[in-house]
């Protein structure tokens, strides 16, 4: 298991949750009460519309060997079937 990984997974979804829910107004606020720039909220915030396959993956430590927290942030789509192809993962087979 690749605890970075699971720690950039997590705030990103745990920060758009705080802005979603409004116990934060901005990714400043979100910043500012934890110390780091408004930047790295802004960076970490995509990784809450990782497919859910992907998340779980990361969390059991089924992740491809290559992806880094690096990889991750760089230019990350919203479509998940593309997100599996730019991240190294095999396309997820459609439901019968």
């Amino acid at each position: 298991m690749d605890k970075p990984l699971i720690q950039a997974v997590a705030r990103g979804r745990y920060w758009y949750d705080l802005l979603l829910s409004g116990q934060a107004k901005s990714r400043e606020d979100i910043a500012k009460a934890y110390g780091i720039s408004g930047q790295h909220v802004a960076r970490l915030l995509p990784l809450a519309w990782l497919a859910p396959d992907i998340v779980e993956a990361i969390l059991e430590g089924r992740q491809p060997k290559a992806l880094t927290v690096k990889r991750l942030l760089a230019k990350l789509p919203l479509d998940w079937a593309e997100q599996r192809r730019v991240l190294g993962f095999a396309p997820k087979a459609l439901a019968s």
